[in-house]
């Protein structure tokens, strides 16, 4: 069973940069766009102008759109963030360039897999498992 769920990147303070933060910038259409930092900076200075320029790092969330009432609307931490299923019913890890489709294609729309009681979604080794938009995703 799938929901319809929103991906969101939440800002954080990091006590050090590291390989493979995410950064969320804006495009010149200004749209947003995700960044991983592919190489550390080499000093001080070089990283706090990297963060002067690029901002915080942010942290990918799942968040269910029509929650109401108590508790969180968030569904999946990002330690839980980490299978995308594809057009050919295959599973694999989730790229920084899935979710810029995400974002700049269904403007953060996803389907995420959840159990059969429907209230917790599915994980896979640990990990969650989300997908396109039914409407992009065409049958084989």
């Amino acid at each position: 069973m799938q929901i319809d769920a929103i991906l969101t990147f939440r800002g954080y303070t990091p006590k050090k940069i590291k390989k493979g933060m995410l950064f969320l910038i804006t495009s010149d259409e200004y749209t947003p766009i995700v960044y991983s930092l592919d190489k550390l900076p080499t000093t001080k200075k070089e990283a706090d102008k990297l963060l002067l320029v690029l901002g915080n790092p942010v942290l990918p969330y799942i968040i269910n759109p029509f929650h109401t009432g108590k508790g969180s609307h968030v569904l999946l931490t990002p330690d839980k963030i980490e299978w995308l299923a594809t057009e050919y019913k295959e599973t694999r890890e989730i790229t920084v360039e899935d979710f810029n489709k995400i974002l700049l294609e269904f403007e953060g729309k996803i389907k995420l897999e959840m159990t059969e009681d429907e209230k917790t979604p599915f994980l896979l080794n640990g990990k969650s498992i989300i997908s396109f938009p039914e409407e992009y995703l065409v049958e084989i």
